[in-house]
């Protein structure tokens, strides 16, 4: 509420309790049931007067023990019997009455009560005793013995004339100021609450919000005429079991009466709730006709401050500003005031709500904006996925705003609550952009290590650059475990140096502030083996290999006069192999050793070859990789070697050309 509780219920002035009560009671009579009920959960009983003598017409009703109101209402048959039907698996409340409260039956002044006999108390079900349905069947049992009521009467008159005034709307609340009856008054002036219980009540009396034709002041009734504008001074009439308490009479004068028009500069406002709110508590309200104008009458003489409120509390969308004035205004009857007032176009906060683990924008988070004085809650929203929201309505003047993942604690969320304890200025038909960036309690997101494909085997002289990545976005540590063998670790690039198992470890190294959990550690296994065609490393990721023979060319000679055509002698076949390196090759791997060697058995010492490297976009790389090819084809026979590199767009490969054997 902004400051003020609104009660802007049509007729009933703050009585907060029997409104609760009695309009639920209303509206259950024709309450269906969610669909999908249980067909047979039905409670049902019998309501008799003493001497069980069966009472036809009375009204028995239900509500849920958690709350709700009430979900469906039965009048007793001929023989007093009834039957709630269709009714959820659960635990309820069951209440037995004669009239009032939308009762249709005519089942005479019996006082109110719930299930077990306890007297009604408006709506204190914890009183009665609890009634529990299940799908086996029905609840069967449950009646009423119900015991004679008692009654409040009087006559309602004009201080002007003493006539008696027709539909004066009275009803009678326990001291502690919950409803337990309701009626207007006859043409006559005269009224009977009937079916109460005993106890103690006050009793009030007003005109407002269609009860009655005229202009009469609200009172409560006290022995001092005509009574009191205060429920406070009021007289409490007391009840025993059955008995008849008459001549509780009000006289009403003339009531005061507030006009005015609600304007924007456009013009008129409709549908803008105005209330009156009196020094002693009383409250008077109206709503805005089309043209802005309206009327508020039958007010004590009091002080009063006003509220201009065009959502009627958050009930409608208005881009209107709601305004609670603060300088009291005196108001007597036959002194009607203008109370116009123009409203400013409302303000609005908006803006985007982030984290650095959700940097698009945090869904779900409760946004409050609060008043800088007094905290008065002026409305609210929540984030859309993108995380952006935006709150209206609002008056000029100074606020906070919190940022609340929890939405007061309804759900769960990983972020803390964040108060943007600056106040932030709201100016008539401006925006005010609010970002916040929320932090994450610690340890409340997931952290997986993601680690490089593992290659599974190696062979000496071989390398694998392992390599990870967390959720966290944190450092990976990758060691070597202690039991690890075959194998060296340097800046995450390990080397194949005995057979053995090469045990990789891949460690998180998350802070215990961070949001994120430690990640499990993750372990690869890699199997070193000598290898073969003379050993050499797992971890070059060679590709396909493939040699190839160019034939040697034809020539063809033209003999001397003789005419006599002959073919050359055989020359030199040049022997070619081709095959790619991988982009972390620092040496070779089995298959390409294996061709390399095959070249080899071909090749007599003193052979020439020429390797040229062909690397993407890396000449030193080229040079490396032709370099390694050389040492390895030097090192096992006496050979003339020259080296070409060549950087290239393209796929990395080496070639070797034999030019004589």
């Amino acid at each position: 509420m902004r400051g003020v509780m609104k009660k802007f219920v049509t007729g009933l002035h703050g009585r907060v309790s029997f409104v609760f009560f009695a309009c639920t009671l209303v509206l259950g009579l024709l309450t269906a049931l969610p669909a999908g009920a249980a067909a047979d959960t039905s409670i049902t009983g019998t309501v008799t007067a003493a001497g069980a003598v069966p009472l036809p017409n009375i009204c028995v009703s239900v509500q849920s023990t958690s709350g709700g109101g009430v979900l469906m209402t039965a009048v007793t048959g001929s023989d007093g019997t009834y039957s709630l039907t269709s009714l959820d698996p659960g635990t309820y409340n069951v209440v037995f009455f004669s009239q009032g409260y939308g009762c249709s039956g005519t089942g005479g002044d019996y006082a109110r009560q719930w299930y077990n006999g306890s007297p009604f108390a408006g709506t204190n079900a914890s009183d009665g005793l609890a009634v529990t349905t299940s799908e086996s069947g029905p609840t069967i049992g449950i009646n009423a013995v119900m015991a004679a009521g008692s009654d409040i009467s009087g006559t309602v008159t004009a201080a002007a004339g003493g006539a008696p005034i027709p539909n004066v709307c009275v009803f009678a609340s326990g001291t502690s100021g919950v409803a337990y009856g309701f009626v207007n008054t006859a043409s006559d002036g005269t009224y009977d609450i009937e079916g109460l219980s005993a106890g103690s009540y006050i009793v009030n009396f007003y005109v407002q919000s269609g009860c009655a034709a005229g202009n009469y002041a609200e009172q409560w009734y006290s022995t001092t005429s005509p009574g009191t504008i205060n429920r406070g001074d009021a007289t409490a009439v007391s009840l025993t079991g059955g008995a008849q308490q008459s001549g509780i009479d009000a006289v009403m004068t003339a009531g005061a009466t507030i006009t005015g028009t609600v304007t924007s500069p456009s013009g008129g406002v409709d549908s803008v709730c105005v209330h009156a709110y009196a020094s002693t508590g009383f409250e008077g309200n109206a709503i805005t006709a089309s043209d802005g104008s309206f009327s508020i009458t039958g007010l004590p003489d009091d002080n009063y401050t006003f509220e201009y409120d065009p959502t009627c509390n958050f009930t409608q969308v208005s881009p209107y500003e709601d305004v609670i004035t603060t300088t009291p205004t005196p108001l007597a009857a036959g002194s009607p005031i203008d109370e116009s007032y123009e409203l400013l176009d409302a303000g609005v906060i908006s803006g985007t709500i982030t984290s650095s683990e959700a940097p698009g924008g945090v869904s779900g988070v409760c946004v409050n904006v609060y008043q800088s004085t007094g905290g008065a809650d002026y409305g609210s929203a929540t984030t859309a996925n993108d995380g952006t929201y935006s709150i209206g309505n609002l008056a000029v003047g100074s606020f906070t705003v919190v940022v609340d993942p929890t939405c007061g604690s309804s759900v769960a969320s990983p972020y803390q609550i964040d108060n943007v304890t600056n106040p932030v200025s709201v100016a008539s038909a401006m925006t005010t952009t609010v970002n916040a960036v929320i932090t994450a309690n610690p340890g409340s997101f997931a952290n997986v290590i993601s680690p490089s494909t593992n290659p599974g085997t190696g062979t000496i002289g071989g390398t694998y650059a392992a390599s990870a990545t967390a959720t966290s976005g944190d450092t990976v540590a990758i060691t070597l475990n202690g039991s690890s063998t075959g194998c060296t670790i340097s800046s995450g690039l390990v080397t194949f140096t005995a057979v053995g198992t090469c045990l990789v470890d891949f460690n998180d190294t998350t802070s215990g502030s961070s949001p994120y959990v430690s990640a499990t550690q993750v372990q690869q296994s890699i199997s070193v083996s000598a290898g073969s065609g003379g050993g050499g490393g797992g971890g070059g990721g060679g590709g396909v290999i493939t040699t190839t023979t160019t034939a040697p060319p034809t020539t063809t000679t033209t003999a001397p006069p003789t005419t006599t055509t002959t073919t050359a002698p055989p020359a030199v076949k040049p022997k070619a192999v081709a095959f790619g390196f991988g982009p972390n090759s620092a040496s070779l791997n089995a298959n390409e050793r294996n061709a390399l060697g095959a070249l080899l058995k071909k090749l007599k010492s003193g052979a020439s070859i020429t390797i040229t490297a062909y690397a993407k976009n890396n000449r030193q790389l080229a040079k490396h990789r032709a370099d390694v090819v050389a040492k390895f084809l030097m090192s096992r026979k006496g050979l003339h070697v020259t080296i070409k590199w060549v950087t290239k767009t393209g796929s990395n490969n080496v070639s070797i050309v034999t030019t004589k054997q």
